[in-house]
């Protein structure tokens, strides 16, 4: 799924360690970006996720495991 999300456009050039920091804001890391849900890829992510859970509900898989976009899930379903 991970793949599916839309990525936002980073500067193409340069030292990528300011996304921590200073160009935050470029990488979609800033704090006021942590719920944004950018197109319709993030929108198939959280789809999924919603239907892997509903699955559960009825019984129909015992488990939902999810890893590597904790901090973008989390946030982006508040």
């Amino acid at each position: 799924m991970e793949f599916v999300a839309s990525s936002v456009p980073a500067k193409a050039t340069g030292d990528h360690t300011s996304a921590l920091g200073v160009d935050a804001a470029t990488y979609g890391l800033a704090d006021e970006d942590k719920a944004k849900i950018r197109g319709e890829g993030d929108e198939k992510v959280l789809g999924a996720i919603a239907e892997l859970f509903a699955m559960k509900e009825e019984g129909l898989i015992k488990h939902v495991g999810i890893s590597g976009m904790l901090p973008w899930l989390f946030s982006a379903a508040n």
